[in-house]
């Protein structure tokens, strides 16, 4: 692969989102039009990307509060194009500046950056962090596209299935509220389509949400394509903070979250239910729906 090629950087590479996306850049590089390179702060993970020929740097974005912004500067030596997607808790603020402080000091030309769906008037905390953001990458005159993902199909994996106590048992914390959901690796071939060819989509805030259903209608859903009784309690969103802070999740994020659970199940936050139509145009190809994504992982839901 020449050295001329643009060379995209990937963080956030061992995620939902980032691990496809790395794998889309790679598989669909036979034309040699990228050269990728994955970010993680883990060692061993990294490992598993070099097993496979994928170039990787290490950097762990918490250091440059102690450290300064030296290591994510070298991480972003020769780099053209950047994705950035932080972990979900309140460090996402001073991660994502230290990286955008870094990219406007180095070569970087194009950030596409995976915040969150909302209205550009939320008050809801953290979508208003998302949005904070994106406005700061907006700042420096560097060029950027913007993710802002509905609900992701993956949380459907949480559900009932073999790993479950209650295998047949949904529980959710939205009530009978639709909401509008979309599928990390599609959200990946988006991000993949954007890298190759940012100039066709710089100063783009892309909403991804493509289909629209509740947690009943996702229900039977489950009976019909995996085959299986399933049935859906609705519990409240507080169970779910606290269970979530239980696994070691952040308490501000997760705070926020219960908020928006609950302004969703009250529908007083309509939007969570938008969906669009832009998938199809920009990738050539229509998403996965959710009987679709139900199917694919028929056996792992199952129990």
């Amino acid at each position: 692969m020449g050295n001329n090629l643009p060379t995209v950087l990937v963080i956030g590479a061992t995620g939902k989102i980032g691990r496809p996306l790395v794998e889309n850049l790679v598989k669909k590089n036979g034309a040699n039009d990228v050269r990728v390179i994955a970010v993680t702060r883990d060692s061993e993970k990294a490992g598993e990307f070099e097993a496979q020929g994928i170039e990787t740097r290490i950097l762990d974005l918490n250091r440059a509060e102690l450290y300064g912004l030296d290591e994510i500067i070298q991480a972003l030596e020769g780099i053209d194009r950047i994705f950035l997607l932080t972990g979900y808790d309140v460090n996402m603020l001073a991660q994502s500046k230290a990286v955008i402080d870094a990219t406007i000091k180095t070569g970087v030309r194009h950030m596409v950056h995976v915040g969150t769906y909302s209205n550009e008037d939320t008050t809801a905390a953290h979508l208003g962090w998302h949005l904070f953001i994106e406005k700061y990458i907006e700042a420096f005159g560097l060029g950027w596209t913007h993710l802002r993902p509905n609900v992701f199909m993956q949380n459907m994996l949480m559900f009932g299935g073999k790993n479950s106590p209650a295998p047949d048992l949904i529980e959710w914390y939205t009530g009978d509220a639709p909401m509008g959901w979309v599928d990390c690796e599609d959200i990946a071939e988006i991000a993949g389509v954007i890298l190759r060819e940012p100039e066709n989509f710089n100063g783009q805030k892309i909403p991804l949400s493509v289909e629209r259903a509740s947690m009943p209608e996702i229900v039977e859903i489950f009976k019909e394509i995996i085959g299986q009784p399933f049935r859906y309690e609705a519990r409240e969103p507080d169970e779910f903070v606290r269970k979530m802070i239980s696994f070691g999740a952040d308490p501000a994020y997760m705070n926020c979250v219960g908020n928006v659970l609950t302004r969703i199940r009250d529908r007083s936050m309509t939007e969570a239910a938008d969906v669009y139509g832009n998938f199809e145009a920009i990738t050539g190809r229509k998403p996965t729906s959710i009987r679709d994504f139900v199917t694919k992982h028929k056996e792992f839901l199952r129990y």
